[in-house]
């Protein structure tokens, strides 16, 4: 009866997240902010204290005191008309554009891609991850990860207006959201951090700003599409441009027209004894039904008010996504330590970071695989497997994810974890030894 219960309670969970972000997407496209709905519910309010105030209930209400009225309906009236129409407007405009992804274009994008000079120098090579079917390319210096190991200050530095989709894409925003919502994935618009400086070995600060969720589909997860008019015989727009210069160098997040929004992930070892693998649900955006972190997601913009600098709002990330996804309440027996940082070019150069987590719990909190409502069919039931002591936390998790790739059940977050565990492996346990 639970799981008939519980399948249930995915399946409305899913449509409630789904009818959100259709209406999100809709109010993004026609530039609905928060004021319409603000005078509509002040409007509203209003009407229902008349109601109360005069004690007037039908149709005589308008007899009297109508000139008083006239404003307050016309605000309802006007707001809530808006709002339908912009919904009317979003659908009618979805179909101006077709999405074309082109895998054999893709392929030949990515096998092009150049890196600046300061990036170079700073030590980054692209390098690649295969999935089991196919390849992802990353960028990653050992330099800059040697570097958020020793935890170098690195302040943070707030923009104070939020990011904006360039000119050029702003038409095709409802035919690239369509496109989106014609997936099963769960999607919604949530308010982001967007890394806006690049981390380099003379790095002081990062500059931050605010964008949204939608705001990536719409410039990081278009780059290897062509957008073409239904209504001209134009060439298709291609998003590779937002991507790379005209010379196919990876554009600086510092000059890049991409939402580029963080990502955080990390690998949570409890007890010293155990590990903690995440799995995406079957209705995850990214990396759907395959293995991931213990926990991983995106750097929300709410992290920022509980953060003193940089190391602390990606550390905060961390472990709010392991307390989101494993229904666990954060509290002082965790010590996490970031590993590294790489740029996704999977995904248009997506920035991403990762640690590890140390946890003492007791075995029945571990066992407790129950998952928030919230997160039902998002998120999946996660694993618990035994460190082997000869081979150490980072070959452990190597081997868990060799045994499962060529099914394409590992994501690529998971797998640079068990390559940076590997190769400082000896540092942490070092790290850990000396702040405890």
């Amino acid at each position: 009866m639970d799981k008939i219960f519980d399948k249930f309670l995915t399946k409305l969970n899913i449509r409630l997240h789904r009818l959100y972000g259709k209406i999100q997407s809709s109010i993004m496209a026609f530039g609905i902010n928060k004021g319409y709905f603000v005078n509509f519910c002040i409007g509203l309010f209003a009407l229902i204290n008349l109601f109360y105030n005069e004690n007037i209930f039908g149709i005589e209400f308008l007899k009297e005191d109508f000139y008083k009225k006239v404003p307050i309906l016309f605000t309802i009236l006007s707001t809530g008309l808006t709002m339908i129409y912009s919904i009317i407007k979003y659908l009618k405009t979805s179909n101006e554009y077709t999405i074309i992804l082109d895998s054999y274009n893709k392929k030949e994008i990515i096998e092009k891609i150049k890196l600046s000079d300061k990036y170079l120098n700073n030590g980054y090579r692209i390098r690649t991850f295969h999935n089991g079917k196919t390849q992802e390319k990353f960028v990653m210096s050992d330099y800059i990860n040697i570097m958020l190991l020793e935890r170098s200050s690195i302040n943070i530095n707030i923009i104070d207006y939020k990011f904006e989709i360039a000119d050029e894409i702003k038409s095709f925003v409802p035919s690239i959201m369509r496109r989106t919502f014609l997936s099963d994935k769960v999607i919604f618009n949530g308010k982001l951090v967007r890394m806006a400086s690049d981390l380099f070995l003379e790095s002081t600060a990062i500059n931050m700003q605010k964008t949204r969720y939608f705001e990536g589909q719409c410039t990081n997860e278009i780059v290897y599409k062509q957008i073409k008019s239904n209504h001209s015989i134009e060439e298709p727009f291609r998003g590779e441009c937002l991507m790379l210069n005209k010379d196919n160098v990876l554009f600086d997040l510092e000059h890049s027209s991409c939402s580029n929004y963080i990502g955080a992930s990390t690998l949570v070892v409890v007890n010293r004894k155990h590990i903690l693998i995440g799995k995406q649900g079957e209705y995850s955006k990214a990396n759907s039904g395959r293995y991931a972190p213990s926990g991983s997601g995106s750097v929300n913009y709410m992290d920022i008010n509980k953060s003193t600098d940089f190391y602390s709002l990606i550390i905060n990330a961390m472990e709010r996504e392991f307390c989101e996804e494993n229904n666990y309440k954060l509290n002082n027996n965790i010590k996490t330590i970031v590993l590294g940082y790489v740029r996704l070019l999977e995904r248009g150069g997506k920035p991403d970071f990762f640690g590890i987590s140390f946890l003492d719990l007791d075995s029945e909190v571990i066992n407790n695989d129950k998952i928030k409502k919230e997160e039902l069919g998002i998120a999946g039931n996660r694993l618990i497997i035994d460190i082997d002591i000869n081979e150490g936390i980072g070959r452990t998790v190597l081997e868990f994810c060799r045994k499962n790739i060529l099914d394409n059940k590992v994501s690529i977050q998971l797998m640079i974890l068990a390559e940076l565990i590997i190769k400082y492996e000896s540092r942490i346990l070092e790290i850990l030894e000396k702040e405890n």
